[in-house]
């Protein structure tokens, strides 16, 4: 439930921060994708594209540490989880960092 809470969290920060980027559900992605191509707007469609492609590749790369840690008998709970909190904890920095300074 935890780590739900946490992606719904941070999809809806992450839209609103990122003017209209999902960040953790990338079938939201896909229809904006397809509203822009749609309505003639090509002008966001790069940023979700290269959000999607980036999306594929963290997947891809976390599957095979998973793999690679599971047959060594390593435990792969605890460095997934490690590394997303490293991750959040970055990206929130970079949002303070980068926000308007009033």
């Amino acid at each position: 439930m935890l780590l739900a809470f946490t992606g719904g969290f941070v999809d809806t920060l992450g839209f609103v921060a990122l003017f209209g980027l999902f960040t953790a559900h990338v079938t939201g992605n896909f229809v904006l994708i397809g509203a822009a191509m749609a309505g003639g707007a090509h002008s966001g469609v790069i940023g979700k594209l290269l959000a999607l492609s980036v999306f594929v590749l963290g997947v891809a790369t976390t599957r095979m540490f998973q793999l690679r840690r599971e047959r060594r008998g390593l435990d792969t709970a605890v460095p997934l989880m490690a590394t997303q909190l490293l991750f959040l904890v970055a990206f929130m920095v970079a949002g303070v960092w980068a926000g308007p300074s009033s």
